[in-house]
């Protein structure tokens, strides 16, 4: 897919959608991942679904929804079948596939907030202003990833450091205060990259995840605290994942 140097969004029009990074070959596969997009689902989903469809396919035909079935419940951990199922209801649903669909109830991991002070650690060891800033907005104000690369000068009023959300659920957009020294850094951040009204300003989630990961590396090298380790950069907050 053709890629904007930028920020990596896509330039080519919905209908000529490609998604190589996908590695799919079988072209039942890409016309669902194609139908996707065209419906306007987000791209991580839709890269979600082409990654558990490839896995799929590995162990069942898909035509066959009683192997697929079959497949998904010798899988140990209900949290994967339920991703699974829906993988598939996309894939079943597009090629007109009737199906008894398997209901697995998730199992939900408690979640363990974070010391902010730890939070703090890893990004002030952060290597540039980019990063500290983006890893400063999802802190302030709980903004997924996503929504975060969906971020665009229009979005920001820079005046009140106040950013217009949408959401990445299809829920309502929302306006989000910014703290005041997060609100000093995104002035001076914009300042220097002279983007215009529509570019992206952040990198897209998959990138953001890498970045978070080096600098919880770094700040972990330098201190050895072992929980830095444990915070994850996603949803609704910045989160510690408990074991």
């Amino acid at each position: 897919m053709e890629k904007n140097p930028a920020d990596g969004s896509s330039n080519l029009p919905r209908a000529t959608y490609r998604e190589p990074q996908t590695g799919i070959q079988d072209s039942s596969i890409l016309t669902v991942l194609i139908h996707l997009h065209n419906k306007g689902f987000a791209e991580t989903t839709i890269k979600g679904t082409a990654k558990k469809l490839r896995l799929l396919s590995r162990h069942a035909d898909l035509k066959d929804p009683e192997g697929v079935v079959r497949y998904i419940a010798s899988l140990a951990n209900n949290n994967t079948k339920s991703l699974l199922v829906a993988a598939y209801r996309h894939y079943a649903r597009f090629h007109g596939i009737a199906w008894e669909k398997p209901i697995y109830a998730k199992t939900e991991n408690p979640i363990k907030c974070p010391l902010e002070e730890n939070l703090d650690t890893i990004i002030k060891a952060a290597r540039s202003l980019k990063r500290k800033v983006a890893f400063n907005i999802v802190k302030d104000t709980g903004i997924r990833p996503i929504e975060l690369h969906a971020l665009t000068l229009e979005n920001m009023d820079l005046e009140q450091g106040v950013i217009h959300i949408r959401s990445a659920k299809k829920g309502n957009p929302r306006s989000l205060k910014l703290k005041s020294g997060t609100h000093a850094d995104l002035k001076l951040l914009i300042a220097s990259l002279r983007r215009g009204l529509k570019d992206r300003v952040f990198a897209n989630p998959e990138r953001l995840g890498i970045y978070w990961c080096e600098e919880r590396t770094r700040a972990y090298g330098e201190t050895g605290n072992v929980e830095l380790l444990k915070i994850r950069l996603y949803g609704h907050t910045i989160r510690t994942q408990t074991p």
